[in-house]
């Protein structure tokens, strides 16, 4: 087995255990004061005890386990490491949908080496599960290893999600434009993980503009490796936007996506 194997399956292995401990803390911390929670962007863009709570606990496990590897996470921002290895953490991947009691919350957890995903992890919160990937081995939950059985309607779903709780003119337009390229189920359920972790299980299409790469990333990996397929757009770092489905969704909305992932940008670049 080569070092990069190696790595890849150590860290495949330790996600198990770590998801389990991020779960744990999400409960754990789940009925403090509101008081304690705090707001980013906006009166909704919302951080949680718990948010601080998972990531701190996760980068020591990684500092323990990993002591040469950078991580980036929402939290903490970067850290760099001497080698080309990066985990990438999101440790609640739709707060708000967490603290206000809604389905569609999850952790995070990539391994990456430059800008390859080689392993990941989503937490779901909502059912208490961890689902893991590593690159060309599939997917496994903590049962055992998932097939793919995508049903019609599964696959007619659309999942979009964009890098703001708020909805304004641009956000309608996409549901528009996307539509108008074929007859779509669109979903909107705030967790851009949690909604990559859908298209895994039961199939569909992702649209995610205005993202960052913690969002993401250890969904794509997840739904890449039950068999869709992934197109990236890169903003000003962190910032991603990607479309994922089966061949014949990239080859419809990838036009559409790229246009959107323009105006994206540029209505970032004015704002800043």
């Amino acid at each position: 087995m080569t070092e990069d194997r190696r790595i890849e399956a150590d860290a495949f292995e330790r996600l198990a255990t770590w998801g389990q401990e991020a779960l744990a803390l999400a409960r754990d911390t789940k009925g403090v004061s509101p008081r304690a929670v705090e707001t980013k962007a906006d009166a909704f863009d919302l951080t949680t005890p718990a948010d601080g709570a998972i990531e701190r606990h996760l980068r020591e496990r990684i500092a323990e386990a990993f002591p040469t590897h950078a991580v980036m996470g929402e939290e903490q921002g970067t850290t760099d490491g001497p080698h080309d290895w990066q985990w990438v953490l999101d440790p609640i991947d739709g707060t708000f949908n967490y603290f206000t009691n809604l389905p569609g919350a999850a952790c995070s957890i990539a391994l990456r080496r430059k800008d390859d995903l080689r392993v990941g992890a989503v937490v779901d919160f909502t059912s208490g599960t961890v689902y893991r990937a590593r690159l060309g081995s599939g997917v496994v939950s903590d049962t055992g290893t998932l097939s793919s059985n995508y049903t019609r309607p599964g696959e007619a779903r659309v999942f979009l999600e964009w890098g703001s709780e708020r909805m304004g003119d641009f956000e309608v337009d996409i549901l528009g434009k996307l539509s108008r390229v074929r007859p779509i189920v669109p979903r909107l359920v705030g967790g851009a993980a949690y909604a990559l972790l859908a298209v895994a299980l039961e199939g569909g299409c992702f649209v995610g503009l205005g993202l960052r790469i913690w969002d993401v990333a250890a969904g794509v990996l997840l739904a890449q490796e039950a068999g869709h397929q992934a197109r990236w757009w890169y903003g000003v770092p962190p910032i991603v936007h990607v479309l994922v489905g089966s061949p014949s969704d990239i080859e419809a909305f990838a036009p559409v996506v790229a246009e959107l992932a323009r105006r994206s940008d540029a209505r970032a670049e004015v704002s800043r």
